[in-house]
């Protein structure tokens, strides 16, 4: 059995199922702004002046650990559980709503 495709009434069928869902008061489309999941977490390890970006335990024993101005987008991404793309959406928005 072969289907065949009917762009008419695909679109008929997609409206009507728009329709009903805005008559039962379903919010349809992409969410509007709003928190980005880590975004607090993000913020307080970026505007923080100095970071703990590592440990390293040698051979010798001696735990040594490396200091940072800065961290980067990758180290925090890592530490939040999020994406580097999301770290930086969240840092540009911060950058906006600063100036």
């Amino acid at each position: 059995m072969t289907y065949k495709f009917n762009p008419q009434q695909h679109s008929t069928k997609i409206k009507a199922g728009m329709q009903a869902a805005k008559q039962a008061g379903k919010k349809l489309g992409r969410p509007k702004g709003g928190k980005i999941k880590g975004e607090d977490k993000v913020l307080y390890l970026y505007l923080h002046d100095s970071k703990q970006v590592g440990e390293d335990l040698s051979n010798d024993g001696i735990l040594r650990c490396s200091w940072r101005k800065q961290l980067t987008y990758q180290d925090i991404s890592n530490k939040v559980g999020v994406s580097k793309g999301t770290v930086q959406k969240i840092i540009n928005k911060y950058k906006k709503e600063d100036e």
